[in-house]
């Protein structure tokens, strides 16, 4: 019984709580992602965040990015959120693939909302190798 719930307290102790990124144009990727500090790029905040966290994102312009083997879950979704409505993101020719300007792959529960993106070389936004509902 005393181990059961030792072992109780580890899986409840364990999560971290979520956390809140924010990005902004005016930010830089070594900032803490704060409002007051803001990262730069969308991309930071995902390299930084994970289940159950969420990724505000200020007006502006930001690169492409993608989101990989994130396990979310219905209880704890990975959220990329535009607080207003110029959050915009562009083509990118820095990565190892630059056809789909956002690329969720082998990821569940993902959020994208409010994001724009415009002339992408083929998809502003594909989801690859993920489950729906």
């Amino acid at each position: 019984m005393l181990a059961a719930a030792a072992f109780a307290t580890i899986l409840f102790t364990a999560r971290a709580p979520a956390k809140t990124l924010y990005v902004g144009p005016a930010g830089n990727d070594l900032n803490p992602g704060t409002l007051a500090s803001p990262l730069r790029q969308i991309r930071k905040g995902v390299a930084l965040s994970g289940p159950g966290d969420t990724v505000l994102v200020l007006d502006g312009s930001y690169l492409g990015f993608d989101v990989a083997d994130v396990a979310g879950s219905a209880a704890t979704p990975f959220t990329i959120r535009a607080v207003g409505q110029a959050a915009v993101v562009v083509a990118t020719t820095d990565r190892s693939d630059n056809r789909d300007t956002i690329h969720v792959v082998t990821s569940s529960y993902v959020v994208l909302d409010g994001l724009r993106a415009f002339q992408a070389n083929r998809a502003a936004v594909r989801i690859d190798q993920s489950p729906i509902g």
